[in-house]
């Protein structure tokens, strides 16, 4: 038996904690969202990758765009990830339309729920940008997640990566500039017996 509509719910918990919820019409609950269009397989190996590729995301709220990790269909599937100073790729298998997922979902997403078998993921046709919604399935469990709005291109990735391929590559110059002196040094040091 359900208790009335108006009635409260006590639930007990551990350690003799107490609360009382009042119990709200199913009206109340907003409707499930429905996502048409195109149906792509994922493996679950692209699960694995995302939760990589999701630590270089960015949690600045003043970078909104940079707040997920990008899907591109290029190069037989890419995930990119970067927060301005670190950036992550990873290949994988997508043939979907590009998108940026948000990393709160790409989180959901490496849970072994998803991340355990092989998934599919359903996106709008391109021509439909009234809907930016995806919607990710694993045997029972949805995700549908909102899509980040920007434009995030992979000429700009590209650049990014090159920058700081760039830097990277000074830095271990320098260091092993360093190292060689350091050596150089230590055996002008070292004076031999006969």
């Amino acid at each position: 038996r359900h208790p009335p509509v108006a009635a409260p719910v006590q639930i007990c918990g551990g350690m003799n904690v107490r609360s009382v919820h009042k119990l709200e019409p199913a009206t109340e609950f907003p409707a499930r969202l429905s996502v048409g269009g195109r149906v792509t397989a994922l493996p679950k190996e692209t699960f694995t990758a995302l939760g990589i590729v999701a630590a270089c995301a960015s949690t600045d709220s003043t970078r909104y765009v940079l707040n997920g990790v990008l899907f591109t269909p290029e190069d037989g599937g890419v995930l990119v990830a970067t927060d301005g100073r670190r950036l992550a790729a990873a290949p994988v298998r997508f043939t979907g339309r590009s998108f940026i997922l948000p990393g709160t979902a790409a989180h959901v997403l490496t849970h072994p729920d998803f991340a355990t078998r092989d998934a599919t993921i359903r996106q709008p046709d391109d021509d439909d940008r009234t809907s930016p919604y995806a919607e990710f399935r694993s045997g029972p469990h949805t995700l549908i997640a909102k899509e980040i709005e920007g434009s995030w291109t992979t000429a700009g990735l590209t650049r990014s990566m090159n920058a700081q391929f760039d830097v990277f590559s000074r830095q271990a110059e320098k260091i092993l500039e360093f190292k060689l002196d350091f050596i150089d040094q230590a055996f002008r040091n070292i004076e031999f017996e006969d």
